[in-house]
């Protein structure tokens, strides 16, 4: 990120678009996890039988709620703490919630984990689109916010494709994550706890 600089003519530095790869593989990927997990409901539904469906819904509708909701806030706390630092610090709050949702041993720490997400992506989207109009020059900005805007876009259109291939992925390997069978008289060995088949998903 250090290479967002100001630039006062139409030569955009390299780094301003090595800059805008980076703010727009963000906003790739928090548009992505908005939408990956709406086919694998009934997967994340069966892997928590005893939670109800509307309270499980709060995996899907707790980051989209957080995310709308805390962009304005996040906004101005980009222009006094500085777009680069909260845009940074939303990463982290991001990848750090993500590796949360992979492990979460329960469907709380989960809708926990998925809320955390939301802070992270709110945090990091206002701030990616200032980082662009500071970096660009005036001539040159509508292109490069038609690129960030494309990545989203993008994710969008991806995001049920590749929500289902990660469930169909998850539910082939599923069988070897399951105990091994035994004949009958023998001692079973504890079993290392297993990662949930449709958790990565939600990564």
């Amino acid at each position: 990120m250090a290479g967002l600089v100001i630039a006062h003519d139409d030569a955009v530095a390299r780094r301003a678009w090595a800059g805008l790869g980076i703010v727009a593989g963000a906003s790739f990927v928090t548009s992505l996890d908005a939408l990956v997990l709406y086919v694998a409901f009934g997967a994340i539904h069966r892997d928590f039988p005893h939670i109800g469906a509307p309270a499980l819904s709060w995996i899907f509708s707790g980051y989209t709620i957080v995310v709308a909701a805390g962009m304005i806030a996040a906004g101005c706390w980009a222009d006094r703490l500085g777009r680069r630092r909260v845009f940074l610090g939303g990463m982290g709050v991001f990848t750090a919630a993500s590796a949360i949702c992979a492990f979460a041993p329960d469907a709380r720490v989960l809708i926990a984990a998925r809320v955390l997400q939301g802070f992270g992506a709110a945090a990091l989207t206002p701030a990616s689109l200032a980082l662009i109009l500071r970096a660009f020059p005036k001539s040159r900005v509508p292109q490069a916010i038609a690129l960030w805007a494309a990545a989203g876009a993008l994710a969008a259109a991806l995001g049920p494709t590749v929500g289902g291939l990660c469930v169909e992925a998850c539910a082939v390997e599923q069988p070897l994550s399951k105990p091994e069978s035994r004949g009958a008289g023998t001692r079973r060995r504890l079993d290392v706890p297993d990662i949930q088949p449709t958790r990565p998903c939600l990564i």
